[in-house]
């Protein structure tokens, strides 16, 4: 939903843009297209009358005789060039006549240029005048695309949930997004050391991060959230710590305290931008002019601003998500973790250690947030007669895709992660209100 502090809020499970967009495109209503201009009109029924027959009430009864002349010559020219071809396959294929090609192709070349004088002297230039006129005709751009996107929204409405309902086909491309060990498409890897960081992003280390992570973290002084040496190392001016309780595998929880003492830290990160596919989608419609909805107020659909759209009664459909920015594979190293490291090996362990169990439900509840990256919390593994590795490494499956590991030097969080999402505000629309409508 629209939000103007950089929060995410999600949709409530009960709304869908295609069912919104759907409704909506059934109830455009173009405005009538004004009359046509007398001297265009005149043009129009002048080509009408030179190409087809017409009864007493103006209907076409069938082509008239100067039309049917153009559409048989066109179509003698057009064999008298098939004919041509194949005599001069006939002929060079063939080695006992191959020779008298050049001689024999004059007869086929006379009929094919015989055929086009007749076409073209016969008529053709008024015919295809008189067909240019009618064919160039305007119509109503607004009922146009109105009737495009309905016509396009049923044709990829598919039957993909194998029952009668129909259900609109979308995807994300990279279609193997979501897959950690997948590069093959359009990913790229950051790579960036704490003292790239902190020499090139200084500005942005006092502003950005204590502006996302304040709310998990106690400070004193100039200090921030969980930065593990990015951000506040030098000129901070403080300490800053933090505590998360984790909850592993049940009831019990475990308290974990960060002291931000590990220094000279390097990260890697592999990520990549996905783009959310919607062939039945027409976004052009919202940009259209003299519309309404029916039995609806103009800008219903979106006012196309943000801060207006921030209510419970959120229009129609203000915005629609068409990108998603993700990471994978996150490591972060260093030769000195401090505290922090022995924190992560007993949360690493705790995690383990309740996974080593049959039949049950792993699960790690509270998690940590590295900034924009999460790990310890969220993720989960059903497992049955099986051990399982929250690390990565099952003996039936694999949970790998949502797993953390540390090896005492080496934070792994290899999980794929959506950071972040780029939306369209919808333009404001409809333009106009329903004239039906009372005050």
């Amino acid at each position: 939903m629209v939000t103007n502090d950089d929060s995410y809020l999600e949709y409530p499970g009960t709304q869908h843009i295609s069912f919104a967009y759907e409704n909506i495109i059934n109830g455009i209503q173009p405005e009538p297209a004004p009359s046509m201009a007398p001297e265009v009109k005149k043009r129009i029924d002048d080509a009408r009358k030179l190409l087809y027959e017409l009864d007493e009430d103006g209907d076409i009864t069938g082509k008239s005789k100067l039309y049917r002349n153009y559409v048989r010559n066109a179509s003698d020219y057009a064999q008298a060039k098939v004919d041509y071809s194949d005599a001069q396959n006939s002929y060079l294929n063939d080695v006992n006549r191959a020779d008298s090609w050049p001689m024999a192709s004059v007869v086929y070349q006379r009929k094919v240029d015989d055929a086009y004088d007749a076409w073209k002297t016969e008529g053709a230039e008024r015919v295809e005048q008189a067909l240019d006129t009618i064919e160039s005709v305007g119509v109503n751009m607004q009922a146009r695309m109105t009737t495009k996107s309905r016509k396009l929204f049923d044709a990829y409405n598919l039957g993909l949930a194998g029952v009668p309902s129909p259900i609109p086909y979308s995807y994300v491309n990279p279609t193997h997004w979501y897959d950690s060990d997948d590069d093959s498409e359009g990913w790229q890897t950051l790579t960036i050391s704490s003292n790239e960081y902190n020499s090139q992003s200084a500005a942005h280390q006092n502003s950005t991060y204590k502006q996302h992570f304040e709310s998990h973290s106690s400070s004193s002084g100039g200090g921030g959230a969980i930065s593990f040496g990015f951000g506040f190392a030098g000129g901070s001016g403080g300490t800053s710590s933090t505590e998360r309780v984790i909850t592993t595998g049940g009831s019990e929880s475990e308290q974990y305290q960060f002291h931000n003492d590990a220094t000279d830290l390097s990260i890697e990160i592999t990520y990549g931008l996905c783009t959310i596919e919607r062939p039945w989608f027409m976004g052009d419609l919202f940009y259209m002019q003299k519309w309404y909805l029916v039995n609806n107020p103009a800008k219903a659909i979106s006012d196309g601003l943000i801060d207006t759209q921030i209510r419970k009664e959120a229009p129609l459909l203000p915005m629609v998500p068409m990108q998603f920015l993700v990471i994978k594979n996150v490591k972060i190293k260093t030769s000195t973790w401090g505290q922090d490291g022995q924190t992560l090996n007993n949360m690493y362990r705790q995690s383990q250690d309740t996974s080593n169990s049959t039949n049950q439900h792993v699960s790690a509840g509270g998690g940590i947030s590295l900034g924009f990256i999460s790990f310890g919390g969220h993720g989960s593994h059903d497992s049955s007669d099986a051990i399982a590795d929250y690390a990565g490494s099952t003996t039936s499956n694999s949970n790998s895709e949502y797993g953390w590991h540390f090896d005492g030097s080496t934070l792994e969080i290899k999980g794929t992660q959506i950071i972040g999402w780029l939306s369209d505000i919808l333009p404001a629309s409809p333009p106009e209100s329903d004239p039906g409508l009372t005050t």
